[in-house]
């Protein structure tokens, strides 16, 4: 009988962006290797992430820049515009990360703290966010 593959760690190459798929049948499971991966500073990977199989969403995304982990981003985090990424007066606003692509190394950033009645949803390279 196959293992179930309800998860998966796809882990981008930093020199030639080879793809590598590790399958997992529990989180657990995935997670455990994931953290694995949150301590890896060898610079060989630019992008790790988790995905659920069975929804085909990423639950988890590390990226990373100069061989160091620079953000884990989950669904549903609350980022803001890495500086350089953002108008004067802009610093101040917070968004809420969605639809994270690990393919393209975007997301999807809806502004909570705008002060609009709908909020600004925007498509950003994962490069442009920092953790708050």
């Amino acid at each position: 009988r196959g293992e179930m593959k309800n998860y998966a760690l796809r882990l981008i190459d930093a020199k030639n962006n080879m793809v590598e798929e590790q399958f997992f049948s529990t989180e657990e499971e995935s997670l455990k290797e994931y953290a694995k991966l949150r301590e890896d500073n060898s610079g060989a990977y630019s992008l790790v992430a988790l995905l659920d199989c069975k929804s085909n969403t990423v639950l988890h995304l590390l990226q990373y820049e100069a061989s160091q982990l620079r953000i884990d981003l989950a669904d549903g985090d609350v980022v803001r515009l890495r500086e350089g990424y953002y108008e004067k007066g802009e610093e101040k606003y917070l968004y809420k990360v969605s639809d994270i692509n690990e393919n393209t190394g975007r997301c999807l950033i809806f502004c909570i703290n705008s002060g609009a009645a709908i909020p600004a949803a925007e498509s950003v390279e994962v490069r442009m966010v920092d953790a708050v």
